[in-house]
């Protein structure tokens, strides 16, 4: 699966105006979390809300994409929404869809950390800014180094 890129320190046009001139299909479905709304643009899944009322399940995502066309999704779309209901009630089985997310460079690193997290493992807020802050610093030790390694 090819995974998502993302800017050096800007966010993109898109976090700025989410869905500026995109189309997104939408559907809204039923699981044992209650009803589950799954949105998907040309280039993957772009949101996944979880809650008690579709209908406000649709105005988030109205909210989240304003200036975007929502479509309603047709019976391809909702075999979709199909496997993320099944992925949701059983999570070992795994799931491989194309993500369209967007964000900072920072929020890229959330979201490939969150991504390597296996199923069923827990791992705490501090555990994730822990293992964040090691890569980063790491970086810039090797950066430093390497600066500092053409100099005399």
């Amino acid at each position: 699966m090819p995974r998502p890129s993302f800017g050096r320190s800007r966010p993109t046009a898109n976090l700025v105006t989410p869905g500026a001139r995109t189309e997104i299909w939408f559907a809204v479905g039923e699981c044992s979390l209650g009803s589950i709304l799954v949105a998907k643009s040309e280039r993957g899944i772009c949101a996944l809300f979880l809650g008690d009322d579709p209908d406000a399940l649709a105005r988030e995502l109205q909210d989240q994409f304003p200036r975007a066309t929502l479509i309603g999704g047709d019976v391809d779309f909702d075999q979709l929404v199909a496997k993320i209901v099944g992925f949701v009630e059983a999570p070992s089985l795994g799931l491989d869809l194309p993500l369209d997310v967007r964000g900072t460079a920072f929020q890229g690193r959330v979201w490939q950390t969150l991504r390597r997290i296996p199923a069923g493992l827990r791992m705490s807020y501090r555990e994730i800014a822990e293992h964040l802050a090691r890569k980063y610093l790491w970086k810039l030790i090797v950066s430093g180094w390497h600066r500092g390694m053409g100099r005399d």
